[in-house]
Parts: C-alpha cells; sequence; structure tokens
C-alpha cells in the first residue's frame, strides 16, 4: 500500500511546528553537509497574511516542507525565494517535487511569476543530477555564510574608539534610513522604515547602532535571535563618509565583546560572493566561511 502524504500551507508556525522544522533542518545538514538555516518567519513577506509554510506530513509526522520568502510587491518582478527540505528517509518519493509543485502554484495565484529556490554548493556537489531532474540552473548569485566564534573575546580587550555602541532606539531610525537606503539600493524611503521599524520591534532581534563624538548615529547592526546555538547578523552597515575609518571592524568586535556570554557562543552572517571589501572586513574580524549559496531558477511559472 502507498504512502498517503498530506500537505498545508499557513501564514505561521506554532512551536510544536517551528521543533519538527528545526529537528529536519539539523538531519538534513548532517547528511548533505550543508549549513544554512531557513528563516522561520513571515514577517517581512509583502503580504503579511500571505501563507509562508507549506508542511508535509505522512500521518502526524512531518517529513519535509517549504519556506516562501516574499518581501517585494508582485508587480516589482522580484524574485520569490522558496527554501524546500525532506527528511533523508523520505527522499525520493515524489514529496520535494509536490511541496514546489504547491508553493509554485500559490504564488502564481498571488501573482508572482519568479521563485529562485536556494541551496549550498555542498548538496549540488553531493547530488550531481539533481539541477537536471528538477530542470533548474544556477543563477550565478552566489553568497558565503559565514561564522566566528565568540568565546575568543571573551578575555580580549577592545580597542577605544572615538564612538560609542549601544541598543538602538526608535529616534534612531529616520537618521538611518538615508544610509539605508544609500547601501541597499532602495529608491523608496518607507521600505527602509519598514525594515528598520521591524527588526528594531521584533522581540526575536537585537538592533544595535555607533554613534559618531555627537552622539549621532553613523552605524547600524541587527541581529536574529531565534536560533538557540548562535546569532545572525542579518543587517550591517557604517554610513557612507565614515568609511575607511576601521569603525566597522571596531563596531563589530565592540558589539562581539558584549554579547560574549550571554545568548550564544557563535555570531553567523552571510554575504554576496563578489564583496570582496565586506569580505575582507569579516575575515578581518574572524569570521571563517562555513559554506556557499546558491539560488536557482526555472522557467516562468504556469
Amino acid at each position: 500500500m502507498s504512502n498517503h502524504y498530506t500537505y498545508h500551507a499557513q501564514t505561521n508556525l506554532t512551536s510544536t511546528e517551528l521543533a519538527a522544522c528545526q529537528a529536519i533542518v539539523l538531519r538534513c545538514h548532517q547528511y548533505d553537509h550543508s549549513a544554512k538555516d531557513p528563516y522561520f518567519s513571515q514577517q517581512f513577506n509583502f503580504f503579511p497574511t500571505m501563507p509562508t509554510f507549506i508542511l508535509a506530513y505522512l500521518a502526524d509526522q512531518l517529513i519535509g516542507f517549504a519556506v516562501l520568502y516574499a518581501d517585494s510587491d508582485p508587480k516589482d518582478l522580484e524574485p520569490v525565494e522558496v527554501t524546500l527540505l525532506v527528511d533523508p528517509s523520505f527522499r525520493h518519493q515524489g514529496i520535494g517535487q509536490s511541496l514546489r509543485r504547491q508553493a509554485e502554484h500559490l504564488l502564481t495565484s498571488i501573482g508572482y511569476t519568479k521563485i529562485y529556490f536556494v541551496s549550498e554548493l555542498n548538496f549540488l556537489k553531493r547530488q550531481p543530477t539533481f539541477l537536471t531532474k528538477w530542470q533548474l540552473k544556477q543563477t550565478g548569485q552566489v553568497e558565503v555564510q559565514l561564522s566566528l566564534n565568540l568565546k575568543r573575546f571573551a578575555h580580549q580587550s577592545i580597542k577605544s574608539i572615538p564612538s560609542t555602541v549601544r541598543p538602538m532606539k526608535g529616534t534612531d531610525i529616520p537618521t538611518l534610513i538615508p544610509a539605508y537606503c544609500a547601501i541597499f539600493n532602495f529608491t523608496d524611503h518607507t521600505v527602509a522604515m519598514t525594515y528598520l521599524t521591524a527588526a528594531h520591534q521584533d522581540v526575536r532581534c537585537a538592533t544595535y547602532v555607533l554613534l559618531n563624538q555627537d552622539q549621532v548615529p553613523i552605524g547600524y547592526a541587527a541581529l536574529d535571535l531565534s536560533q538557540t546555538n548562535y546569532y545572525y547578523l542579518f543587517s550591517f552597515f557604517i554610513a557612507p563618509g565614515h568609511r575607511n575609518q576601521g569603525l566597522g571592524s571596531a563596531f563589530l568586535n565592540t558589539l562581539w565583546s558584549q554579547l560574549v556570554g550571554h545568548h550564544a557562543d557563535i555570531v553567523k552572517l552571510a554575504v554576496e560572493h563578489d564583496n570582496q571589501l565586506a569580505r575582507h572586513l569579516y575575515h578581518k574580524v574572524g569570521f571563517k566561511e562555513e559554506t556557499q549559496i546558491v539560488y536557482l531558477s526555472t522557467q516562468s511559472m504556469h
């Protein structure tokens, strides 16, 4: 008798569902020699009530899932990022393709026409026929995930700088918006306002600013605290006009010294492969390469 799989699309995860998803992530990492964790939140999706998670079950056992990250308006024609994982014990049974079809159908019904599947170079090397079977190709967009062990900062003195690092306040946001837009190529200040405000208000995040001698914010850092064993630095910058002064590394080192001994001992981040300046900065403060993240494209969805 064939197994009967069921699929559920939903906007949020319960704590039990999240734990089950994280257990699959761990098994996939061990099996595939991968390292990137999905982003288990819908807070940045353009449509707040859009189903973000598609869960695959065998009876009451979670065996796979898809996570949809769609932070732009469909009319902008930007790709939706889909992370799709199937428990290694249940692969080669059509579950991944079923999750893919449901994700594509859901996104098409909302108006999205382009999808990027998030994968890793290690996975593709271990699965040399995957791209052909799924009729996918690499987009050329590659990110490097880096990690840093904070224990090295436990007894390290930090070089004094003429600036201050402190938790971000809501009143800092207007000052940060111009730099945020310039660095992340946003033309609409309301988009920057949305991202900065969401991160500041999210209890799963910690946001910090670097102040100059006049107590004006000239740098920004945002950490995701949702993982139990590491911080994820998902946003960081020094404002234009204040770079090449050693402030970036000083900001990070000061931040690490404040984080040592608290939530976790590891910090992770992702940076574009061809962003040599950023990679140099992160290597300078001790980050090591963990994995290369690749994005896979398909034809327009029908």
